[in-house]
């Protein structure tokens, strides 16, 4: 069961980001979690309605399951709290984005993998506070080590983090939502190229992002939804 629920869960990331239905996967991930109160057994489950939500659109949601994960077991923290913290920025909350990054603070954890969220986090807080050089000092930080390390969904997600929080007329923030597009083109991720483009779109950054994501017909020009 575990083995199972932990694959359905990442096939629910891949089609979410995707923009495809997940509504199956979901269901049966339940199915399998049954009636059990074992935080092992609800983990799968819970990070799985979280990327669906995420890919979705649905950013509160997204958030607080995020944080449900965390509460579950405190090895999730450092992700999962990086991720409702994304959340955060994008709905343009700076004080759960704030509250977010203590308590990944606070887990103790750390690595250059979760070092290049915290940079993307604080990044996200300048921009929102209008302090643009420091935004700008610490996203080209962050995109730097997520390059280095070949983690090329955090770098595309922070270039659309630039993208939506700061002023995209800068041309080192059109290479990074350039470079961005290019992975979400290669990687199927519908809805994270209609947003991107959206943003990019706009002349002037937006301090109160809207945190939803556009229509769905706006979704399917560029992506062939699968059955869930």
């Amino acid at each position: 069961m575990w083995d199972r629920a932990t694959l359905l869960q990442a096939a629910v990331w891949l089609r979410s980001v995707r923009g495809e239905q997940v509504a199956g996967r979901l269901d049966e991930i339940r199915q399998l979690v049954g009636e059990s109160d074992d935080p092992n057994r609800l983990i799968p489950l819970a990070k799985a309605d979280a990327f669906a939500a995420f890919g979705a659109g649905r950013l509160d949601e997204a958030r607080s399951t995020w944080r449900r994960v965390a509460h579950l077991a405190v090895f999730n923290i450092p992700d999962s709290m990086s991720r409702a913290a994304r959340a955060s920025l994008w709905l343009g909350d700076v004080v759960s984005a704030a509250d977010d990054l203590t308590i990944l603070d606070g887990s103790g954890v750390h690595g250059p993998a979760i070092e290049a969220d915290r940079q993307t986090i604080r990044a996200g807080l300048a921009a929102l506070e209008s302090r643009a050089a420091d935004a700008l000092h610490l996203y080209r930080a962050a995109l730097g080590d997520s390059r280095n390390l070949g983690l090329i969904w955090d770098e595309a997600l922070c270039g659309l983090d630039m993208a939506m929080l700061l002023d995209s007329s800068e041309p080192e923030e059109r290479d990074a939502a350039r470079a961005a597009r290019e992975i979400f083109v290669r990687l199927e991720a519908a809805p994270f190229i209609v947003r991107l483009d959206a943003a990019v779109a706009s002349t002037s950054r937006n301090p109160t992002p809207s945190g939803a994501f556009p229509d769905s017909a706006h979704v399917a020009t560029v992506s062939r939804p699968a059955p869930g």
